[in-house]
């Protein structure tokens, strides 16, 4: 029997996928064309975006300026500069110039006072207002940081000299807020060498007494070029160009472009916002690589493709039929294959990370172990002095002169724990320093006996200090201590003797450098460089010589804390350090510490000497504030054994309510952390009682961040645990001799 065929078959096939296809090819251009437009209005949103989080940035750095002036009526340039230090400009706000200050000065004694002002006490001699010229109102650049030459270059400038200064800083004084510039010509473009656009961002400062009126602005100079590339550079592998605009989208208001226009572009779109009370526009426009990702093409080649695959599909359809139903068998086995492959794949990743997951845990627990053992070895070490010495005086009790002397050596043991624990907090940078203006030339030079004694004859000491050296800001005790440890270290590694050289001498870090020592930061710095011609060290101990308890030293040759206790301070005054050894030719330890522009402290830790100290009187009253039993407890018997009269409490709330059933309290100690309220918390509540409280504050440890705020907040005193006697007889008879605010005042 012969099949029935259908007529003009072919016909109907090549039909029917001619119409399909270019339907398909209608409604792919559509969704490519929506798919493009939303991705489009998605870098649109997030470059928009990106700009608000950048000037919000810029906006919470000027407020933090602001609040330091807020804080007091008189800021001076130390109090300044050691503020905009800590913020690390070149890390956390790049592009921006610098954050400054400039005072508000209305009459001419003003201004001549300013300018005298500035030539002493701001630590300008060469202070001087310029443009020069008659205007109504000046406002000069003070201060500026960091001070590095083109910022030094706009030192003095007269902020209202200028119309669009002038109209942006008089705009934040009318309103009380943050108020941004139109386009300007920045005055550190004089020593730039690419010049840009530039903006400046105010926030006005006011005195609080006796009225409040205009005292200046905190503001901040921002290089556009500098400060949005940071954002767009490679902002979305430059699929979109971005550009900015103050007003309207005109050449004369351009801040900003990513890279040129595109021409006619398929997706273009404006967006405008107001930032500190100037309108910004931002044109957003796809370039040719974000066309090339969206090709609109392709459905016209679908459409003709499907009409000459609906002619092939007409002529090969019954071939095609019997080749999918062999390519379905095809693709169920190779799937199969696949997922068996997929399935393994996922097996061996999951044991792989399991593996180093093991192996980085391994690697914690063995540097956590070697920190517990070497601390666990010398506390014991020293808890065994200490527990043996005090056991022996109880048992000859009746033998003074033999427990005195067992007395002073459980002191030395808990000198020694001390000591050991200020080198741990100094290599987990954590220490609290007192740092100084100090000159690296006289603290060597006044170590040099010291240094000498602690070598031996066999080792010659050589010194070369360049006269010209630079003043550093750093804790000058913790530096003695740091070359006190390299030197001994040095000894260490010449048992035969050899020579040891110290040298200094300012360096300028670059760019470059900094690249490849990750750790190091662009600027002046002071370098010290401690050499010895020992026996050097290979490539892993090189690695591991700044890990704590990490020696290559006998046991009981020294305790491993020596460099790591160097790398922790270094790091936490600002600086860098570099180790460079190897066997046979010595090693060289480089410090490089940040320059300080500022007087030099001719006292050095050396030189200082303990004083008699006046005891206490009954009528001077002390409330002692500590959670810890045995240390309240010590420290009321020694102040009451110094003939004060002591009151105490376990807790913030407790002392609290001491003060309000005492009439009389001159001074509160307290401890820094107490659990429900700190120190500081109780100082402040304690000083709505008591205006002419005096504070002392002590801690074993507690972070560097809160005592400066504290201290800075309360203007209280501070003396670390653990402290002798003698030293907290000292600390509280300073407190008490010094005059209170009011008297202060008065004088």
């Amino acid at each position: 029997m012969r099949a029935f065929r259908i007529p003009g078959l072919p016909l109907i096939i090549l039909i029917i996928g001619t119409v399909m296809a270019w339907g398909l090819s209608w409604q792919l251009s559509r969704v490519i064309h929506e798919r493009s437009q939303a991705r489009f209005d998605a870098l649109v949103d997030s470059s928009v975006a990106a700009i608000h989080v950048k000037m919000e940035t810029q906006i919470a750095l000027l407020r933090g300026g602001a609040g330091l002036f807020a804080a007091s009526d008189v800021i001076g340039p130390k109090t300044f500069y050691a503020y905009a230090e800590r913020l690390d400009f070149g890390k956390n706000y790049p592009g921006v110039l610098g954050l400054g200050y400039s005072a508000y000065l209305r009459t001419p004694e003003e201004r001549r006072e300013a300018v005298a002002w500035m030539r002493t006490a701001g630590g300008e001699p060469r202070f001087r207002i310029w443009p020069a010229g008659p205007r109504s109102d000046y406002s000069t650049i003070a201060y500026l940081y960091p001070r590095n030459v083109p910022n030094r270059v706009a030192i003095g400038f007269d902020m209202l000299s200028e119309p669009t200064r002038y109209e942006a800083a008089m705009r934040s004084a009318r309103t009380d807020e943050i108020s941004v510039s139109g386009r300007v010509r920045l005055v550190q473009e004089k020593v730039l060498n690419d010049a840009q656009p530039g903006i400046l961002i105010y926030v006005p400062v006011y005195y609080s007494k006796p009225v409040r009126r205009l005292r200046g602005w905190a503001y901040s100079p921002l290089r556009t070029g500098d400060l949005f590339g940071a954002v767009f550079d490679h902002f979305h592998n430059r699929e979109v160009a971005i550009t900015i605009y103050d007003g309207a989208p005109t050449p004369a208001n351009l801040l900003y472009r990513s890279q040129a226009d595109p021409i006619d572009p398929g997706f273009r779109k404006v967006v405008s916002f107001v930032v500190g009370g100037r309108r910004w526009s931002v044109v957003v426009a796809a370039t040719p690589l974000f066309e090339s990702e969206s090709p609109l093409t392709l459905p016209m080649l679908l459409g003709l493709g499907g009409t000459v695959t609906s002619a092939l599909l007409a002529a090969l359809a019954g071939i095609q039929a019997r080749a999918m139903r062999q390519t379905r068998v095809k693709v169920r086995q190779r799937t199969a294959q696949l997922q068996e492959a997929n399935d393994r794949l996922h097996s061996e990743s999951r044991s792989r990370q399991a593996a180093e997951a093991q192996i980085r845990q391994m690697q914690k627990m063995e540097a956590v172990g070697q920190l517990t053992g070497g601390i666990a070895h010398d506390f014991n070490n020293m808890l065994a002095i200490i527990i043996g010495s005090l056991d022996l005086a109880r048992l000859r009790i009746d033998e003074p002169r033999r427990v005195l002397r067992l007395i002073d050596q459980a002191m030395e043991g808990a000198q020694r724990a001390t000591a050991l624990t200020q080198r741990l907090l100094a290599f987990a940078r954590r220490q609290t320093l007192d740092p100084q203006p100090t000159d690296p030339n006289r603290l060597i030079e006044n170590m040099l006996d010291l240094l000498s004694r602690s070598l031996g004859e066999t080792i010659h000491l050589e010194t070369a200090l360049d006269p010209e050296s630079w003043t550093l800001f750093v804790d000058p005790g913790q530096l003695e201590q740091a070359i006190l440890n390299l030197s001994i270290n040095a000894r260490d590694a010449m048992p035969d003797g050899g020579t040891l050289r110290i040298s200094t001498g300012n360096v300028v870090l670059d760019e470059a450098y900094c690249a490849e020592q990750p750790d190091a930061v662009p600027g002046a710095y002071v370098r010290i460089t401690v050499r010895d011609s020992g026996c050097g060290m290979p490539p892993e101990v090189v690695e591991r010589a700044i890990e704590p308890f990490f020696s290559t030293k006998a046991q009981g040759k020294g305790t491993g804390l020596g460099l790591s206790q160097v790398f922790g301070f270094v790091r936490q005054s600002g600086g860098h350090i570099t180790l460079n050894s190897c066997p046979g030719d010595g090693t060289t330890v480089t410090i490089n510490l940040p320059r300080h522009e500022g007087a030099i402290n001719t006292t050095t830790p050396a030189q200082e000497r303990p004083m008699a100290v006046a005891p206490g009187w009954p009528q001077e009253r002390i409330l002692v504030v500590e959670d810890d039993k045995l240390v309240r407890s010590m420290s009321v018997n020694a102040l009451r054994d110094l003939g004060y009269t002591v009151h105490y409490a376990a807790s913030g709330a407790d002392a609290l309510a001491v003060l309000d059933r005492n009439e009389r309290i001159d001074l509160l100690f307290s401890d820094v952390v107490m659990p429900d309220m700190n120190g500081f918390q109780l100082a402040e509540q304690a000083r709505r009682k008591r205006p002419q409280l005096k504070l002392i504050f002590t801690s074993g440890y507690a972070p560097a961040e809160l005592i400066e705020t504290g201290l800075a907040e309360t203007g209280g005193e501070f003396l670390p645990k653990p402290f002798a006697v003698d030293q907290l007889a000292a600390k509280v008879r300073a407190c008490l001799d010094a005059p209170r605010a009011a008297e202060a005042t008065a004088s």
